[in-house]
């Protein structure tokens, strides 16, 4: 593995669709323990650019480093690095939420009883639902579904959160819970996040990306 001065580095990262670009030239730098926003209207492509990074997506042409890892050689090691919420749940409705994130756990390789018990409880307390464990996913309200999303996406404790739009369909509560734990996680996580909210993405980020026809416009900081 290589060494890398950056935590994830992209260059020159682009994504077509036929004709279409979904991603242009993308020159990105994040660091370790930091909180970067990426916003923009709807097709900007920062969906593109987060599934690119979950290697979910592979791109047209550039580069990308995780850790050093290549992600279009590695893309197995960086998988066991992150965490990714999407747009839509990847969660079984007809599972409970603890039948689901036991079995993402033993995805990733966590086999002791005691030690799942443990931590389904301390993760699902964190977003207010270790209550509703039992529960059938699919009779779940959508923010509550939102809520053990999240969970499940950090229920292994990843280095780098891949979080797309997390803030939808979560209600206040939730949305509290989120920017608590994001806040947290910050120390023993890097976290990439996409919004529309440009007032929880200056509240909790270190940087903002601005994108704008699958472009990076801008790159501020924040703190």
């Amino acid at each position: 593995m290589s060494i890398s001065t950056h935590l994830i580095e992209t260059s020159h990262l682009s994504k077509r669709y036929g004709n279409r670009f979904g991603l242009k030239d993308a020159d990105l730098n994040v660091e370790n323990h930091e909180i970067f926003a990426l916003m923009g209207p709807n097709g900007a492509g920062k969906s593109t650019l987060l599934r690119i990074l979950a290697t979910l997506t592979r791109p047209t042409s550039g580069e990308v480093k995780i850790f050093g890892y290549d992600i279009l050689k590695q893309e197995i090691q960086v998988r066991r690095l992150i965490g990714v919420v999407l747009h839509h749940s990847l969660l079984y409705d007809e599972l409970s939420g603890r039948e689901n994130l036991s079995f993402y756990m033993r995805l990733y390789g966590f086999r002791n009883k005691d030690i799942l018990k443990k931590s389904i409880k301390d993760k699902a307390s964190l977003f207010g639902v270790e209550d509703r464990l039992d529960d059938h996913v699919g009779t779940l309200s959508s923010g509550l579904k939102k809520r053990f999303d999240i969970v499940r996406a950090i229920i292994h404790n990843p280095r780098i959160l891949l979080l797309d739009e997390p803030f939808s369909s979560l209600d206040l509560e939730g949305v509290e819970h989120l920017k608590n734990y994001l806040n947290w996680a910050k120390g023993s996580s890097t976290i990439i996040f996409s919004t529309h909210n440009l007032d929880i993405a200056e509240e909790i980020s270190d940087r903002i990306a601005t994108l704008k026809d699958s472009q990076i416009t801008e790159i501020r900081c924040i703190k």
